[in-house]
């Protein structure tokens, strides 16, 4: 990420000389002297952080992927190699049609860069591992081996209503029944309690497919 940054930017100054102070090949990088590429001075010995660092400023960055009236700003040389959904689809498709909620995918994506685990929820294992093949993930064993564990000790560990919610959302029924079972009311109210939560969710997806027709409305209008 770093010899891609100075091939194309003169102003990152005595990279050789920082690469060899590092015992993994990365040091400290303080450039005082660039506020326009780093709006702030960091130090740091870890090429996760500096991978994280480049996602969350958007330095250097040179994709745009457009999802739910969003700008998600990434680099095409660290999730090309990495994701192959992101080399095959996302990178073809002017706006990227979204199949988990965004919060998830901006995880998932910030995992792409670091393979950072922990900021994963129960609700987003079981997205990710509910669109997994759609994602292309197979690849990333790692990363479905935590989702799995999350949710096997999700659904007895989680209040049964989220893990009930996050079963709805996702179409589980296994995680339903699970949910369901973890509490002690009687089948008729566990049958209207999952009834009311269906409707709920039927109702929020409804809305939000109006939401994007409006603002495809607006949008034409105003061209």
């Amino acid at each position: 990420a770093l010899m891609y940054i100075t091939n194309n930017y003169s102003s990152f100054p005595n990279l050789d000389s920082i690469l060899k102070e590092s015992d993994i090949g990365l040091g400290k990088m303080i450039h005082k002297d660039t506020p326009s590429l780093l709006p702030y001075t960091f130090e740091t010995s870890s090429l996760e952080n500096i991978l994280r660092t480049l996602y969350i400023t958007n330095i250097c960055s040179d994709f745009t992927i457009c999802v739910e009236n969003e700008k998600i700003l990434v680099h095409k040389f660290i999730l090309g190699p990495q994701w192959p959904y992101f080399a095959r689809i996302m990178i073809r498709d002017k706006i990227h049609n979204l199949k988990m909620p965004i919060s998830t995918f901006k995880k998932l994506i910030l995992y792409m860069y670091t393979e950072e685990l922990g900021r994963l929820t129960f609700r987003d294992c079981g997205w990710i591992l509910t669109m997994s093949e759609e994602y292309c993930l197979s690849e990333h064993k790692r990363l479905l081996s935590y989702c799995q564990k999350m949710v096997n000790e999700g659904v007895t560990t989680e209040p049964w209503l989220d893990v009930l919610k996050v079963g709805i959302e996702i179409e589980n029924e296994d995680i339903q029944s699970q949910a369901l079972s973890n509490v002690t009311i009687p089948k008729e109210m566990k049958d209207i309690t999952l009834l009311l939560l269906q409707m709920v969710t039927d109702l929020q997806t409804s809305n939000k497919h109006l939401r994007e027709k409006v603002d495809q409305l607006e949008k034409r209008s105003q061209k």
